[in-house]
């Protein structure tokens, strides 16, 4: 629209004078005409004399507000200009390599705006902090891309200033597709990913939720080097498509991998770099390929693991460096092919989560042996196992016991608390070298068997003792119906545990109120029996540390 202050429109004129007789000199419509006429030309000179006063004062106005961000901000006006970046690069965080499986995450959408949202309260301030941080380049190495947003093409410009301002520093990059939202313009979508292809040679992480032909479109145009480390796959349907992540000219070598639905054929990286793995939705023959594809991998995570019967390995492999190994919904079949086919010298930690389906060892206890490994720590979640084949599976094997949230049978337990010294009490020591035990108690039951456990308590130095850590004891009532609370410790109970504490090992025995609520049985015990201050400070928290079980 055009301002009618500064290009007002002009008065249309009419084409002749009057036309009345010539002794009348103007008619009444004429004169009213030109009355109305000079009145437009003074409001006119009025409103421009107003848009002269409001141009100064807007300029007062922001030099005002100048003088009092200079006035209130007095601490960093003094600061060099480094200083108050590398303040402002601690309140803007870069976007993190997403390790969790893909369904536990953040919607992506909110996930950016926690990125973005920061760079603009800076900016918001004052002109001073907006030219801080838009000259810091470190804030601007993360972004985050909807690809089918509405009005793509309007982002456009600004996908390339953002990234600009990261001068030559290594780049993290998260690009997602919204399925609640409409496709946009093909067109708008090949715009943006060149934007982020041309600065290909500064990937460090590079995290794609997209449908495979859209992850495709991610080749890069750099001749240098890729200095990519953290990759993140993840294809979002079932297109067939034979290499949906090929960079051109450039093999890059990444240590961290995440994929979601691709086979480890379909993507060309330097797999013999990669020490991190985690793999989702793909058959148990792409499992096998991507551990022979990377020989240095010593985290290795596959969730669901799942097989058709023609794609089951037949040749056995060697893999001389995982070192921690987490299986999730793997089927007995299965999981004995796995373990059958497979030997891992290194295994130090095994994580088996299942969908609560009946579970043997023997294939395992096979591979271990075969593997000649020293196994840890074991984790189980939703596992149903027959007691004696736990038990005799613990006994042949000499590692920490870590049940993450898995209620076993008492038996366990029990054997735990009545073989409790190295060569003392038993012929047969069960779990001789437990270091940390994480149960699931169903009460009631005797609270002498939890001391037990540690004892004898004032002799943590005894070589016939276990080298336990830490004990972590969430006690359930057998069914909701009983109201009776669980009771605190008997005082020599208490007491046993406190001096355990005292000598350095983490206790915590808690019971379950709700979902997100805990009753720390341990500490209100010792207050009850007067073992410590009722104003102390015990070593534990109400509310008990993650146990991670996958």
């Amino acid at each position: 629209m055009v301002c009618l202050v500064c290009q007002p429109p002009a008065l249309p004129q009419p084409p002749h004078g009057c036309h009345l007789l010539p002794d009348v000199l103007e008619c009444s419509s004429c004169r009213e005409l030109k009355d109305i006429e000079s009145q437009i030309s003074r409001v006119r000179e009025a409103l421009s004399e107003a848009q002269i006063s409001l141009n100064a004062l807007l300029k007062r106005h922001q030099e005002t507000r100048t003088r009092i961000n200079h006035a209130h901000d007095s601490l960093f006006s003094r600061l060099p200009l480094e200083v108050i970046s590398t303040v402002f690069q601690h309140l803007v965080p870069r976007i993190p390599f997403d390790r969790r499986p893909l369904g536990d995450l953040v919607r992506p959408k909110e996930l950016g705006w926690t990125y973005i949202s920061p760079l603009l309260v800076l900016g918001a301030v004052s002109r001073d902090w907006r030219r801080i941080t838009r000259s810091t380049p470190s804030l601007w190495r993360s972004i985050v891309i909807r690809l089918n947003m509405p009005k793509l093409d309007s982002y456009v410009d600004l996908v390339r200033g953002w990234l600009e301002r990261s001068g030559s520093l290594t780049l993290f990059i998260k690009v997602y597709f919204d399925f609640d939202s409409e496709w946009v313009n093909p067109e708008d979508v090949h715009a943006m990913v060149n934007i982020v292809n041309q600065h290909s040679g500064r990937w460090e992480m590079l995290d794609l939720q997209l449908p495979a032909c859209l992850i495709a479109l991610f080749c890069g145009d750099q001749h240098s080097p890729s200095v990519l480390r953290y990759l993140r796959l993840a294809s979002l349907d079932e297109d067939d498509v034979d290499k949906i992540f090929i960079m051109d000219n450039t093999v890059p070598r990444p240590t961290d991998v995440y994929i979601y639905n691709i086979p480890c054929a379909s993507i060309s990286i330097g797999w013999d770099n990669v020490t991190w793995l985690k793999a989702e939705n793909l058959q148990l023959f792409d499992y096998l390929q991507l551990m022979k594809r990377g020989p240095l991998i010593r985290y290795c995570c596959f969730l669901p693991v799942y097989a058709r019967e023609s794609n089951l390995p037949m040749d056995n492999m060697v893999h001389n460096h995982i070192e921690e190994l987490v299986m999730k919904y793997p089927r007995q079949a299965w999981a004995d092919a796995f373990f059958s086919h497979v030997i891992l010298p290194s295994l130090k930690k095994l994580v088996l989560i299942s969908r609560g389906e009946e579970f043997t060892f023997q294939t395992l206890a096979s591979h271990l042996g075969k593997s000649s490994c020293h196994l840890q720590e074991l984790a189980l979640a939703k596992v149903i196992i027959a007691t004696e084949d736990l038990i005799n599976f613990l006994k042949d094997q000499n590692f920490g016991l870590s049940q993450g949230w898995t209620i076993l049978s008492r038996a366990v337990f029990r054997l735990i608390f009545l073989s409790r010294y190295q060569v003392a009490d038993s012929d047969e020591p069960f779990l001789p070298n437990l270091k940390l035990l994480y149960y699931d108690a169903l009460w009631p039951f005797s609270w002498k068997s939890v001391a037990r456990i540690l004892s004898p308590p004032d002799r943590p130095g005894n070589p016939q003792r276990r080298p336990l850590k830490t004990l972590q004891l969430r006690v359930h009532k057998k069914t909701r119906r009983v109201k009776a609370s669980i009771p605190l410790l008997d005082k020599d109970s208490a007491s046993s545990l406190l001096s355990a504490a005292k000598a350095g090992v983490d206790i915590r025995v808690y019971s379950c109120i709700s979902d997100h609520e805990y009753s720390d049985i341990f500490a209100e015990s010792t207050r009850h029996h007067g073992l410590v201050d009722n104003s102390a400070d015990t070593s534990n928290s109400n509310v008990p540390r993650a146990i991670v079980a996958g």
